[in-house]
């Protein structure tokens, strides 16, 4: 065989009486034995860096495609947001990081639904709601409607029957969805409460709330003793719990 070009221990321009190449070389034509890129420890396909088969000790992190039989690039353990894999990747094991869906930064799978991070001028969702899907990227300037802005770059859907909230929890709507219209809160000064359906036995406010504000469907707590009632104080009762 002759060797193309050097790597260690090989020389450029010799011959070797051997029936194959030797390890770090490809053979690229028949009898010619051309050098695999220097982070490569075999190769397939081609010498460039993307046609690892196996990688070199001090670059043992094999980045590949998901195809049957893969090659790919071979990096160091510097990607701080995993410690293993390189943007983009995630690790599977045996030091072997598959392609992330093209959306992820970083992900845990290769589905679309299971990116972790994003890139620039992408959202990340985060929870299933109206035509958006959990753990995808979005391109958007800002966080869907029934979204809460986390301020990270990703956006936490809201409790269901919230139009906009300040919290993912079923009590931190800020506004209420048109099926679910009564906003139950605590006191006049909350700024987040549940929203809900008219409940029959009162026409409007669920037990313990009465009706603060019927243009807004505002529901504040009544007194702790009362049932139902006309406004917050003790002696504004209209039926109490039964002992």
């Amino acid at each position: 065989k002759f060797i193309v070009d050097s790597r260690t221990p090989q020389v450029a321009n010799t011959c070797i009486q051997e029936p194959k190449c030797p390890s770090m070389y490809l053979e690229t034509t028949p009898g010619r034995c051309t050098a695999c890129a220097d982070d490569c420890l075999t190769c397939e396909t081609g010498v460039a860096s993307t046609n690892c088969k196996t990688c070199i000790p001090t670059k043992p992190y094999w980045h590949i495609d998901n195809g049957d039989d893969p090659v790919g690039e071979c990096f160091t353990a510097n990607n701080a947001a995993t410690d293993k894999c390189q943007f983009g990747s995630f690790f599977v094991s045996d030091l072997t990081c598959h392609d992330c869906n093209t959306t992820c930064k970083t992900c845990s799978s290769s589905a679309n639904n299971a990116c972790l991070s994003c890139y620039n001028n992408n959202l990340l969702i985060l929870g299933s709601r109206d035509t958006h899907s959990d753990h995808t990227c979005e391109t958007l300037d800002n966080c869907p409607l029934t979204y809460l802005d986390n301020k990270d770059g990703s956006c936490s859907a809201c409790s269901t029957n919230c139009a906009t909230c300040s919290g993912t929890g079923e009590s931190q709507c800020v506004t209420c969805q048109d099926d679910t219209p009564y906003y139950h809160v605590k006191d006049k000064d909350a700024t987040a409460g549940k929203c809900l359906a008219n409940f029959s036995n009162t026409g409007d406010c669920q037990f313990g709330y009465y009706l603060k504000s019927s243009d807004l469907k505002r529901c504040e707590e009544c007194d702790g003793t009362c049932k139902t009632c006309t406004g917050p104080e003790p002696f504004g009762c209209t039926s109490c719990y039964s002992d």
